[in-house]
């Protein structure tokens, strides 16, 4: 039972790693300019020149040739040819990054409870014991979650190579 529980929970923890390392890969279509023409405008952008120049501001507008980001309300004209990659910021996910922390968090607890019984031959109250290891584990990591979670992420959209 207990060798099922740990496997089951080992197994539980690498499903929850994977997501961020599969989202580090290159997207197939990040050297396609139409990905940068769906973007809605107010969209928060930032464009790394070719020159190392990097702008930030919102979206204005987007052509073929052209596009036009609002920063401190003066437009900015960026030529395609001179744009080297654009980023999306978006907000970063607290609630999906507090979520995936008190998962990992309760297991860790919940694990450490187990081993812990094992250790010591047993309990009457292990129930108990468990349940309030797995609990604060996963308020530790619920915080430590949101927190790392807070921040803005950049999403590569376009990148010219």
């Amino acid at each position: 039972m207990t060798t099922q529980f740990f496997a089951f929970g080992f197994a539980a923890v690498l499903l929850l790693t994977q997501p961020p390392v599969l989202l580090a890969q290159d997207a197939p279509g990040q050297q396609d300019w139409a990905a940068v023409q769906a973007v809605p405008s107010g969209a928060e952008l930032v464009v790394e020149t070719k020159a190392g120049k990097r702008v930030k501001g919102k979206l204005s507008n987007v052509s073929d040739l052209t596009l036009t980001l609002v920063r401190k309300n003066n437009p900015v004209d960026l030529d395609r040819t001179d744009v080297q990659r654009i980023y999306r910021r978006s907000d970063g996910a607290r609630t999906k990054s507090a979520l995936i922390g008190a998962g990992v968090g309760a297991g860790l607890g919940v694990g450490l409870a187990f081993a812990a019984l094992h250790a010591t031959g047993g309990s009457d109250e292990a129930g108990d014991l468990i349940l309030q290891w797995g609990s604060l584990a996963a308020g530790i990591g619920a915080a430590v979650g949101a927190v790392a979670g807070s921040g803005h992420k950049r999403v590569l959209i376009y990148d010219a190579k």
